[in-house]
């Protein structure tokens, strides 16, 4: 039996130990565990190191983000979204949140207009995490793909899920705020 597989099996569920957002931050605090985490539905998942792929992708969306985006949001990478109702602080690869900085002094952002995802080698965690985002009314989420140069795109939170859900390939455009972003332009040139 393989891990995920392992912990599927109910009898095992209930020997997983699972984490409030309270108990994360307390075992943060004290050092009990790294820097490099994340709390999804009450498991600490270890994130996976970043390719230059990876960063790449992050820091071209980061920067167009900053330029389209006005000074009412804040444009966010790899820092925490509070989704209380599911014991989850995802830490999405970049997040749009409406608010300046000084807003957030007191709590985690519990919401966001656009969350992307990253995926190089990721993409069934990023999807795992759709639950949450759709729950905490995140407007849309963007998974880039980077197996097919691809971006799965979601929107219209709906509960649990999103209900509308689009792939768009390498010659189509995203969209933030009015701009159109082409795929062809987030992917470097291979030589």
């Amino acid at each position: 039996m393989n891990g995920a597989a392992l912990l599927e099996d109910p009898s095992v569920q209930r020997q997983v130990h699972r984490f409030t957002i309270a108990d994360y931050h307390r075992m943060g605090e004290r050092g009990e565990i790294g820097e490099r985490t994340e709390l999804i539905e009450g498991v600490i998942i270890h994130k996976m190191p970043k390719s230059p792929l990876h960063r790449y992708i992050t820091e071209f969306l980061r920067k167009r983000f900053l330029d389209i985006y006005g000074s009412e949001y804040t444009v966010s990478q790899e820092q925490p979204l509070s989704i209380a109702v599911l014991d989850s602080e995802p830490e999405p690869d970049l997040s749009v949140v409406k608010g300046t900085l000084a807003d957030f002094l007191k709590a985690h952002p519990t919401t966001a207009e656009l969350v992307v995802e990253v995926a190089v080698t990721s993409l069934p965690l990023d999807r795992a995490k759709l639950r949450g985002y759709a729950l905490a009314k995140v407007r849309e989420v963007w998974i880039i793909r980077a197996d097919n140069r691809s971006a799965e795109v979601y929107t219209e939170p709906q509960g649990e899920s999103y209900a509308a859900t689009k792939l768009l390939t390498f010659t189509d455009s995203l969209h933030a705020c009015g701009t159109e972003i082409p795929l062809a332009v987030i992917f470097p040139k291979v030589d």
